[in-house]
């Protein structure tokens, strides 16, 4: 060994030939590549222990290895094999999974028949698996089995396991048997009525009946909304199992945090929201009378954007990861302090096509044009933003330069 090279210690310490050789070419390399602290790259027996406890994927190599490497260079060995371990592992489920896929296709299960009450005497059926398929197939295979006035309406359902028991009136239970009813509220579904429709499913008489009805609360707040939004989901799935008609509802609702990117600043929110609820359960209830699917996720999307246009909603604020944001120096930009040559619309309005104003818009025959690709794809409506007299905008459906036009043909 070069004189120059330090020496490597203790006679009882000292490495094997194949480590020395190890060490040459390791220090030949330069400083930058020497093991920390010492320029040996070999660990006593001792310190090997310690290594293979501090780094456990290292089980598997043996202790000639872990001598010849500097501890950065184990440190990088153990995090590869524990990347390797978990991607195997992962592939290996997935091929468990895919292969019970495969079985059940192969081997499906037998159903014995028996008696099932609903109440104690449960049949087997009940505890099948979920089942693996579209669920508005799930939908119409239920409407194919459902008598056509719906099923016989029962109660006792378990809700107060879910902490869900006095969310529910007697009036909500009913309509949730039937699917195809259009009767159904989501008022029947929160707390603050529900003694209010239990009085009126008792009455008699017509008048009465409407009386109480019409005396029926609006939610409160947007949250009172959303626990009557998923005390009818629950309770839906436990009258039909088959029927999620209300999830999709939810769903829209928690991605689009209630509209709150259209709502912020209105007072009104909940009552908007609860109507808008009325309106989808009343179309899913069309759609399981004429055997069609129900609405899905982005169906709703779609149902509110007009929902909206028809109300005069427009986006006011921009969703961020930490809630609403909106920019201080538009938000009390009003139509009437933008000069109508602007390039983009108030932000109240920023939803209709500045374009088909100004008269070159693509799509300007039609009512509506769309911008962007793929998820960043948006739809803008095609109306006149030609400012009224007592604030707000014309919102015919003509552009801003053909708003005389019109005005005249009117008068």
């Amino acid at each position: 060994m070069p004189a120059s090279e330090p020496q490597a210690g203790p006679s009882s310490s000292q490495p094997a030939s194949g480590d020395s050789d190890f060490l040459a070419d390791y220090a030949a390399a330069g400083p930058s590549h020497q093991p920390p602290a010492v320029l040996r790259p070999w660990f006593p027996s001792l310190d090997v222990d310690k290594i293979r406890k501090s780094l456990p994927y290292l089980h598997d190599l043996d202790d000639d290895y872990i001598r010849a490497h500097s501890y950065d260079q184990l440190v990088a060995a153990n995090a590869t094999l524990q990347r390797m371990e978990q991607k195997s592992a992962s592939a290996a489920i997935s091929t468990r999974l895919t292969a019970h896929y495969n079985e059940l296709k192969l081997k499906p299960i037998k159903v014995e028949a028996g008696w099932d009450d609903c109440i104690s005497q449960l049949h087997d059926a009940r505890f099948l698996p979920g089942a693996i398929c579209l669920l508005n197939k799930y939908w119409e295979r239920g409407r194919q089995l459902m008598p056509e006035s719906g099923l016989k309406p029962l109660y006792g359902y378990d809700m107060v396991t879910l902490g869900l028991n006095a969310c529910i009136s007697t009036k909500g239970w009913v309509e949730l048997h039937d699917p195809g009813s259009l009767s159904i509220s989501i008022k029947y579904f929160m707390q603050s009525n529900v003694n209010l429709s239990d009085r009126a499913s008792t009455r008699q008489k017509l008048s009465d009946l409407l009386t109480i009805e019409e005396q029926l609360s609006e939610p409160a707040s947007v949250h009172e909304l959303s626990h009557a939004l998923l005390a009818a989901c629950f309770a839906q799935r436990e009258v039909t199992p088959w029927n999620y008609s209300i999830c999709p509802i939810l769903g829209f609702f928690s991605g689009s945090r209630y509209c709150q990117n259209y709502l912020a600043g209105h007072a009104n929110q909940a009552t908007l929201l609860r109507e808008f609820v009325d309106l989808i359960l009343h179309a899913n209830a069309n759609n399981y009378r004429v055997q069609q699917p129900f609405l899905s996720a982005n169906d709703i999307q779609n149902h509110w954007a007009s929902f909206a246009l028809q109300k005069n909603i427009f986006p006011l604020v921009q969703l961020t990861a930490k809630g609403p944001v909106v920019s201080p120096a538009k938000k009390t930009e009003t139509l009437a302090q933008r000069p109508a040559t602007s390039s983009r619309p108030p932000p109240a309005y920023r939803n209709i096509c500045m374009r088909f104003n100004q008269g070159n818009c693509p799509a300007q025959d039609k009512p509506s044009c769309e911008v962007g690709k793929g998820p960043k794809k948006f739809v803008l409506q095609h109306l006149c933003l030609e400012p009224k007299a007592g604030g707000g905008a014309c919102l015919g459906p003509h552009s801003q330069q053909d708003h005389g036009k019109q005005a005249g043909g009117g008068s």
